[in-house]
C-alpha cells in the first residue's frame, strides 16, 4: 500500500509543478495583489478545513462563486473571475490534494500562503526531518500522527506547461492529506 501512495506522491509532485523540467515555470517578479492574496487565502482555508473531504471543499468554493473549469484524473480544475486564483482538487489512491495556485504569486507569497496548514497541522520542515528540498520549492513540510499523514510544499512557480494554470508567472502551494 506504501508503495502505490508513494507512486501516487511522485504523480501528485508532477501535477504540482515539484517535478518539472528546468526551465518549464516562471516565477513572478511582481508580486500578487494583496486582495487577490486575500482570495488565494480563502481558497487554502477552505481546503484545510474540509480536508480530508474534499468534495466538502468543492462544494464550500462553489458557494463563494468558483467555477469548475476541467478536470483529469480525479482532479477538478476550479477557477474564481478576476482573482487569478486557480485551485486543484482531488484524490489518488487514499490522498485529498488541494493545490492553490495564484497568476503573479512570487515565491515568497507561496511560502506566507502555505504558513496557516503549516501551522493547523503542526508541521516541521524537510531539513528538520533529515530530508532534501526540491529545486522547485521554496519550503516543503510534514506532520505526522496516528490519524493522518500531511505533506504541504510551497512552490517557486507553477507549472505553466500543465493544466489548468495558464502561461504566465505565478505560483502555488500543496496539501496532501493521507489519512492512516
Amino acid at each position: 500500500m506504501r508503495l502505490i501512495s508513494s507512486i501516487a506522491f511522485s504523480v501528485v509532485l508532477a501535477v504540482s509543478g515539484c517535478m518539472t523540467a528546468e526551465g518549464t515555470s516562471q516565477s513572478a517578479s511582481v508580486k500578487a495583489s494583496d486582495e487577490q492574496f486575500a482570495f488565494a487565502s480563502q481558497a487554502a482555508k477552505v481546503c484545510s478545513d474540509s480536508f480530508p473531504n474534499e468534495k466538502a471543499a468543492e462544494t464550500k468554493l462553489k458557494s463563494l462563486g468558483y467555477k469548475e473549469v476541467g478536470g483529469q484524473a480525479g482532479f477538478r480544475y476550479y477557477r474564481s473571475e478576476n482573482t487569478g486564483v486557480i485551485l486543484v482538487i482531488g484524490r489518488m489512491s487514499q490522498e485529498s490534494i488541494c493545490i492553490v495556485g495564484l497568476e503573479n504569486m512570487t515565491p515568497d507569497q507561496s511560502y506566507k500562503l502555505a504558513l496557516p496548514w503549516v501551522n493547523k497541522y503542526d508541521a516541521v520542515t524537510n531539513a528538520e526531518r533529515g530530508q532534501g528540498l526540491s529545486k522547485k520549492a521554496v519550503q516543503a513540510w510534514a506532520s505526522f500522527d496516528d490519524n493522518r499523514n500531511v505533506y504541504i510544499a510551497a512552490n517557486k512557480s507553477w507549472q505553466e506547461q500543465r493544466e489548468p494554470f495558464p502561461k504566465t508567472p505565478g505560483a502555488s502551494i500543496r496539501l496532501i492529506y493521507l489519512p492512516n
